[in-house]
């Protein structure tokens, strides 16, 4: 007869805990381009010291300028009210990933309506198999893989985008079952 021991039943309990998907900095970056107007690399994504809502990660973005733009503008979900919601980087705390799908939403303002942009996201930091990033748009939903991009025609003279980042769990194929565990101690 076996005895379990509170060392070998506290490896157990370790064993079948389910782990956050996202331990770590997972950070990204958007660009926008239209013949030679460029909104330039805007970052977000999530970091394990950001807050939700402003913190010192985050920086605002200026308003366009009165002609002859194309601009990018990340909305903070949780604004500030000293600032207007226009976020050149916008970063979360990785505690938003443990609901396996976190959305930034994403302003595009051109005074060139009906001309071609092309949206770009890449990886920045992170271990890209803990992700799969997403654009939406008025016209639909299309996976980005790092580097990508995606060309559209905007309709209007803002036209709102959304990011959505969807946790993947690299520790669901580790879990071990309770006879495999029960092994480790014998």
């Amino acid at each position: 007869m076996h005895c379990i021991t509170r060392s070998a039943l506290i490896g157990l309990l370790a064993a079948l805990v389910a782990v956050p998907a996202i331990a770590q900095s997972l950070t990204f970056s958007v660009d926008a381009v239209n013949g030679d107007l460029q909104a330039g690399a805007h970052l977000f994504g999530v970091l394990p010291d950001a807050a939700l809502g402003l913190d010192a990660h985050d920086m605002p973005e200026p308003p366009p300028p009165p002609s002859d733009y194309l601009t990018l503008a990340l909305r903070m979900p949780v604004a500030s009210d000293p600032w207007p919601n226009r976020w050149h980087h916008e970063f979360r705390p990785v505690a938003v990933l443990d609901d396996d799908v976190e959305l930034w939403e994403l302003v595009l303002e051109t005074d060139h309506p009906d001309e071609p942009v092309t949206v770009s996201v890449d990886l920045v930091t992170g271990d890209p198999s803990l992700a799969e990033v997403f654009l939406l748009t008025d016209a639909g939903r299309a996976r980005m893989d790092f580097p990508t991009s995606l060309t559209l025609t905007p309709q209007a003279a803002e036209t709102m985008l959304w990011i959505e980042v969807h946790a993947l769990d690299p520790v669901g194929t580790q879990v071990r079952g309770f006879s495999e565990v029960k092994r480790l101690y014998r």
